[in-house]
């Protein structure tokens, strides 16, 4: 993969980042993304993922900051076995709208 596709991959997930810095999750998802309940909580307590609950009724839902999930959300294991240069990451690439042949000049 040239170095034009690598830029661009990291200028969307910036792009994404900044973007899910507006949103919150609920508990559930939170531990879907990062992996489970106990590396959620684990990561709470280091600080590492900003969190609040809404004051008014006992029961109210604890909200996560989306951008903090998505920084520690445990990685696919399909997707990281691989370089990124390798050919076996072309379907993985190509679903994502990112090929190797995309940016040619």
């Amino acid at each position: 993969m040239d170095t034009l596709s690598k830029d661009v991959i990291v200028r969307k997930y910036l792009s994404f980042l900044h973007r899910a810095e507006k949103h919150d999750i609920s508990w559930k998802k939170a531990a879907v993304f990062v992996g489970g309940e106990k590396r959620l909580e684990r990561l709470i307590a280091e600080g590492r993922i900003r969190y609040h609950k809404p004051d008014g009724a006992s029961n109210t839902m604890w909200r996560f900051n989306f951008a903090d999930i998505v920084n520690n959300a445990r990685p696919v294991s399909e997707l990281t076995r691989f370089p990124i240069d390798d050919p076996r990451m072309r379907p993985a690439l190509a679903s994502f709208g990112v090929g190797c042949t995309t940016f040619e000049l």
